[in-house]
């Protein structure tokens, strides 16, 4: 796989990008569901997500900052620090603000022709992503973590229309396996799509 810098310039993508708190995790796991697949995407497939920040400076300034903080945080003494300075658990934005909260992702996929071929996906949120979408609130009491239920559904009711079905049990075998959300296909999309996460693909 193709290494990519941490901090480039794509007009397509609003300017300068640099890396945020996530992209490494999210990362690692799209790179489990090429390893998966063999390989499908080709031996030159890359994949790295970014922020956009707008400014040149600004993307640095986040890449060191990113880089600082990781190496603060292996310290025990930063990381007490932290404990009593930052929020407590169970102390969050408002309900006001999570009501009013949204996100918006954009992938864009390009191939390494001569004359690339270039595709887009653009997510959507409806409401806030780190609290009410990964936890759906019901009539504000009960909070169900909505992108975990639902793949565990699509397992449990749909796995024969999944990649997971004709790859790990196509012969009738029984297997264990750890598989990724992108390997549920069109039966989790439209599952997340009633929970609020919508995905409009651009070819």
């Amino acid at each position: 796989m193709t290494k990519q810098s941490a901090v480039v310039k794509d007009e397509r993508l609003g300017g300068w990008l640099g890396p945020w708190l996530m992209g490494d995790v999210n990362a690692a796991t799209v790179c489990r569901t090429y390893g998966l697949l063999d390989g499908v995407w080709g031996p030159a497939f890359s994949y790295r997500e970014y922020w956009s920040y707008g400014s040149w400076f600004v993307s640095q300034f986040a890449w060191v900052g990113f880089r600082v903080a990781s190496m603060a945080l292996a310290m025990a003494p930063v990381r007490w620090i932290l404990k009593r300075v930052l929020p407590a658990a169970g102390h969050g934005p408002s309900v006001e603000n999570l009501k009013n909260g949204g996100m918006t992702i954009k992938i864009l996929a390009e191939t390494d022709e001569q004359t690339p071929k270039v595709g887009t996906v653009t997510i959507t949120g409806d409401t806030d992503p780190a609290y009410r979408l990964t936890g759906t609130n019901f009539w504000d009491v009960i909070d169900v973590a909505m992108m975990c239920v639902e793949s565990a559904l699509t397992l449990a009711f749909e796995l024969e229309k999944t990649v997971v079905s004709e790859k790990f049990f196509g012969h009738g075998e029984k297997k264990s396996v750890v598989v990724t959300s992108a390997m549920m296909g069109e039966a989790l999309r439209e599952r997340l799509g009633r929970g609020g996460l919508h995905f409009t693909l651009d070819v």
